[in-house]
């Protein structure tokens, strides 16, 4: 997968976030607690409260771009395609791939400050650096 390519999409689930997140959810993103598989702790389970909730899965369906297998460094992935809405509410019945965003935070993490002072509109433009 081109570099470019999994960048545009980490980039377009976070024009995204910045969009249509409420400054109240913005301001719960803090990725010093993140954890992308505890449905607390992911991203959208932070800014909700749980990835499952109906406010999360409003929030993923207008966000969520293309999501890579769990686990995978999203520069070296196959592209796999969107989530299936909506999510059922038993847990033990979910399967939920980290989104493209998810990933590139766990396996990038020198950008996590400037992608939340993005999201958030501390700051205006993004350059995602990867080495």
């Amino acid at each position: 997968m081109q570099k470019e390519k999994i960048l545009t999409y980490v980039q377009q689930e976070i024009d995204n976030l910045r969009e249509y997140a409420t400054d109240e959810q913005k301001s719960k993103l803090d990725f010093s607690n993140f954890d992308p598989d505890k449905v607390h702790y992911c991203i959208y389970g932070q800014m909700t409260g749980n990835c499952y909730s109906q406010e999360a899965i409003k929030l993923m369906k207008k966000c969520l771009v293309k999501g890579v297998l769990v686990g995978s460094d999203p520069l070296v992935s196959e592209i796999i395609p969107r989530y299936k809405f909506p999510f059922s509410r038993r847990h033990s019945l979910i399967y939920r791939r980290h989104s493209v965003l998810e990933n590139f935070i766990v396996f990038y993490p020198e950008n996590n400050e400037d992608i939340i002072k993005y999201i958030k509109g501390d700051i205006n433009e993004l350059n995602l650096e990867v080495e």
